[in-house]
């Protein structure tokens, strides 16, 4: 008998011994799924955080990317779990982050025309003080512009004042355009910096190259206009076509209207390599499809330079034939660079 109590004793107390390790073990996966869930919700947090502010910073054209978050189990503890519980990995702060920081890179529409507002105004405050010092020299300024009239009707050659403020918008109309003129670089770099967070590495790394290229060119164009075009355009139509009783004076505000329209257009037209270089960047055209129409893009040329240069043989020659050497030299580079990057 003493015996057989013992034996109840003994299962008893192996039977609340497998009670007590039961009721451990569904305390285990408790606290596990506690943990699981408060992992998800921090997830479910983050996700939610991450979208609200892409939202906010995105454009309408990209879409919220969902967090996808990896299903790793968690590290065991050497003890068995009585249900199937799909534990998951909570990102740390540094991932979540560095999406984050991935998504700072779009901004909506109104946070770029806030960035191109800004752009406008560091451009104009540039051309204010060099608009301010080229009015501080006007007299100068003026003596040097009006050079190519006098160097065609004499040095004592005057000009004719036939509106009231015209000798005054003609400081305020040469200091600007003078001050846009030289601040041409600086305006170039502002709106790279713009452009280049769009545009893809390589391409962005070629914004100085772009810029000195496009200022050589643009300087070039009028160097070419002042010393090969402009004097002999006013002697083709002060001198050699004037009739015998018309004064040879020029309004002082169309003297200077005409000297930088035709200076500003040299200088944008020899633009042409920069434009061709960049669209074969970006794809726009190649090379090989330029050389198989040169023929009729040097018929544009022609017909473009007839147009706008004045109407005497010399300017046209002096517009169409630097336009179309810029042209071959800019396949020329085209070539290079698409072998490259081939």
């Amino acid at each position: 008998m003493p015996t057989a109590k013992k034996k109840k004793a003994t299962k008893k107390k192996s039977l609340s011994a497998s009670k007590k390790r039961a009721s451990t073990k569904k305390k285990v996966v408790a606290n596990k799924k506690k943990t699981v869930s408060s992992t998800k919700k921090a997830v479910s947090t983050a996700k939610k955080t991450i979208r609200k502010k892409r939202s906010t910073r995105k454009q309408k054209a990209h879409k919220a990317e969902v967090l996808v978050i990896p299903e790793t189990p968690v590290p065991n503890d050497n003890r068995p779990i009585e249900e199937d519980v799909v534990p998951i990995a909570v990102p740390d702060d540094f991932e979540i982050e560095q999406q984050h920081s991935e998504e700072e890179k779009y901004m909506t529409l109104g946070e770029h025309l806030e960035e191109l507002r800004q752009v406008f105004i560091r451009g104009l405050f540039a051309i204010g003080i060099f608009m301010v010092v080229a009015l501080f020299f006007g007299e100068q300024v003026n003596k040097i512009l009006t050079k190519p009239y006098k160097n065609v009707l004499g040095p004592e050659a005057t000009f004719s004042q036939i509106r009231l403020f015209a000798p005054f918008m003609v400081y305020i109309k040469s200091s600007f355009i003078l001050a846009a003129l030289l601040t041409l670089p600086l305006q170039l770099f502002f709106l790279w910096g713009f452009i280049a967070p769009a545009l893809d590495k390589p391409t962005a790394r070629y914004g100085k190259y772009i810029i000195l290229a496009s200022t050589l060119l643009f300087w070039l164009g009028v160097v070419l206009c002042w010393y090969g075009v402009y004097e002999k355009m006013l002697r083709f139509f002060l001198i050699d076509f004037k009739p015998p009783d018309v004064e040879d004076k020029l309004p002082i505000d169309e003297y200077f209207s005409i000297f930088f329209n035709l200076h500003m257009l040299f200088g944008f037209t020899f633009q042409l390599p920069v434009v061709l270089i960049l669209l074969g960047r970006f794809g726009v055209v190649s090379s090989q499809f330029l050389w198989s129409k040169w023929r009729e893009v040097t018929i544009t040329l022609a017909i473009a330079s007839a147009f706008f240069s004045p109407p005497d043989i010399i300017s046209l020659v002096f517009l169409f034939v630097p336009l179309e050497l810029l042209f071959f030299v800019s396949l020329l580079i085209m070539r290079v660079t698409e072998k490259r990057r081939k």
